[in-house]
């Protein structure tokens, strides 16, 4: 690695919220180093962080920030979710990058960015409790060999201050009120700490088992976690975290009790102990060395740039931590008390009872991102509804691939669609587009290299409506020289009006959630016996989707909508594929429970490999998925 060999340094600081103040103290004890700017969406936070600490500049975007200046290195300290773009744009600059933790939202996201920054520019996690000085003590007398071989580890993490208190407000929360919200909560957000500094002190490990309690009405996430790992040479060690521990404070307190072979190391708060042969105690003030995390981190981070020597936490160390983070959830996930992490936009919280086959697909669901805002004023415009809220849906329900189409609220905007296929990689997720005649061949060539399969005509409410009747044809031979198809959303009685225009199209089709039978028609509606013409020609599919748009039975058996979906598979099931229009756009007032909507694929399809075929072999098939 080439040294950073500049006399001063500089730096620009992504984010003005509470933690930025703990950063911009620690940069003032970094040498030949100055922090010429802060940017931060909401440009007043970012302007009295100049002020209070003398920065020159600010703006309300980091893309005008480093696009003005000549920066050496960029600290993030912004939202999570904004981490990956304001990655991607510093290395795109070739600017050094410390970034508090974690990297992104999911394993996945930070999986993909270190690759595509590594050996671009120098990436730092600031994962930064490894670096307290009881630690590093701890640290120092594993090296020396005080400690001898590492024979069981136990770590306790318990606060109260998610618990209401006297005036019924929780004290964190009133600190930091997007925890409230927060799906992944203590060890997403305190045990990824802990687990960092076991990694540090004993060396990788592998999660065994885990147990994980969601307490409080108030909160999303988990309040309670047992983490119980081995290390490489098979020694137990046990992380116990509590946020709503009575008797507790407020802030973060740990106990560690380390066993090794020569002598035992015991940390309770402040006070260190080392027991053996060589006996000692010391003491640590614990909230100077909350700052002195920060100091010694970013001390680190300029050192190593100035030497050219490897950093400690480096970012595929950091990816270790959030493996084991990753793993202690998918085994909570287990077992007789399973953890059910809260998904945006779907009702209930139990998991389904149908195990997913593996590759499974959902074939129609809508991604919204505020990194793309819709181009007009919209009906149906859904928040947290992104990419990474969507991974959360994936977990509770079991798919792993994914049909995203783009939404009524996007017009002909496609880019949201375009990115989430790209978030989740091309051998995991396919699109469909809306469009209009005016595209370019070398448009729809660019959707297909990104994933694009084809397009969709949403007729059913012309007051979302972007495309009419006219366009379908003529975009239907342009896509069908593709390999693509046509996704119609039409009303049962539109099926009928239009048969002889179905009938003139010379792409595959695929028609929306069961063909919107109204009921109590349903199989007696005319449209029925259209679809299944249509089917017999040999390129018409349907999507088994959104069965509570139309039914009059409702949850939880949506009896009726279960009558002609077992008709579709019974008359075609080389077919029929599922999807469940996640994040649910037509529901405005109540979600439905999705974990209940996947179960009754099980009365649709009772055989396990007509459920195979439905989930894994017909999308494959159409959306040209790896057999």
């Amino acid at each position: 690695m080439q040294a950073l060999e500049k006399k001063t340094l500089k730096v620009g600081l992504a984010g003005a919220g509470s933690i930025s103040y703990n950063h911009l103290l620690a940069w003032k004890t970094v040498p030949n180093l100055e922090v010429v700017a802060i940017a931060n969406p909401t440009v007043q936070k970012a302007q009295a962080r100049a002020a209070e600490f003398g920065i020159p500049a600010y703006y309300d975007n980091v893309a005008e920030m480093l696009a003005k200046h000549d920066l050496d290195i960029i600290d993030i300290a912004s939202s999570r979710s904004s981490h990956p773009e304001n990655i991607r744009m510093a290395a795109t600059r070739g600017v050094h990058i410390f970034c508090q933790k974690p990297l992104a939202d999911t394993l996945a996201e930070s999986e993909k960015l270190v690759g595509e920054v590594e050996g671009v520019v120098r990436l730092m996690v600031n994962d930064n409790r490894r670096f307290r000085s009881d630690f590093r003590q701890i640290g120092a007398w594993i090296k020396e060999g005080k400690v001898g071989t590492i024979r069981q580890v136990a770590m306790t993490m318990f606060r109260s201050g998610y618990l209401p208190g006297p005036d019924g407000q929780r004290p964190a929360v009133v600190k930091f009120p997007a925890m409230a919200k927060e799906k992944r909560l203590l060890i997403g957000e305190t045990l990824i700490h802990q687990l960092d500094v076991l990694r540090y002190l004993v060396g990788d490990m592998a999660v065994v088992a885990c147990r994980a309690k969601q307490t409080e009405d108030g909160l999303m996430g988990e309040t309670m976690a047992t983490i119980m790992l081995d290390t490489e040479s098979g020694a137990p060690v046990v992380l116990v975290g509590s946020f709503v521990a009575p008797g507790f404070g407020v802030a973060v307190s740990d106990r560690l009790e380390l066993i090794g072979s020569r002598a035992s190391v015991i940390l309770d708060r402040e006070t260190l102990t080392l027991m053996g042969p060589e006996p000692q105690t010391l003491t640590y003030d614990a909230k100077k060395e909350y700052q002195h995390c920060f100091d010694a981190g970013m001390q680190h981070f300029v050192a190593c740039l100035r030497s050219g020597t490897p950093f400690e936490s480096t970012a595929q160390d950091n990816l270790k931590t959030l493996r084991l983070v990753e793993d202690a959830y998918e085994k909570a996930a287990e077992g007789p008390y399973p953890l059910v992490v809260p998904v945006a936009n779907s009702g209930g919280r139990a998991m389904p009872k149908l195990k997913a086959p593996a590759n499974a697909c959902d074939c129609h669901l809508h991604i919204f991102d505020r990194r793309f805002p819709p181009p007009g004023p919209v009906k149906r415009l859904v928040t947290d509804a992104s990419a990474a809220e969507y991974r959360f849906f994936q977990k509770r329900i079991g798919t792993t691939r994914a049909v995203i189409v783009t939404p009524s609220a996007y017009g002909t905007a496609n880019a949201v669609t375009l990115d989430a296929i790209a978030q989740f990689g091309l051998e995991n997720a396919r699109g469909v587009a809306v469009v209009n005649p005016g595209i370019t061949d070398a448009e729809l060539k660019a959707m297909a290299d990104g994933g694009i399969r084809g397009i969709r005509f949403t007729l059913f409410d012309p007051t979302t409506s972007v495309t009419g009747f006219d366009m379908i044809e003529p975009l239907a031979r342009r896509v069908n020289e593709m390999g693509w198809h046509v996704q119609l959303h039409l009303a049962g009685d539109q099926i009928v009006e239009y048969e002889a225009l179905l009938k003139r199209i010379v792409s595959p089709i695929v028609l929306d959630h069961l063909g919107r039978l109204s009921q109590p028609q349903g199989l007696a509606h005319p449209a029925f016996g259209i679809i299944r013409r249509l089917i017999d020609k040999g390129k018409t599919w349907v999507k088994l989707s959104s069965i509570y748009q139309d039914t009059k039975v409702g949850p939880p058996t949506y009896a009726d909508q279960t009558e002609v979906a077992r008709a579709y598979l019974k008359a075609a099931p080389e077919r029929m594929v599922w999807g469940s229009d996640w994040p649910h756009p037509t529901e405005r007032d109540e979600k439905p429970d999705d974990a209940l909507l996947f179960d009754l694929i099980a009365q649709w399809a009772p055989d396990k490999m007509l459920r195979k075929q439905l989930l894994v072999d017909n999308p494959a098939a159409l959306y040209g998925f790896p057999r």
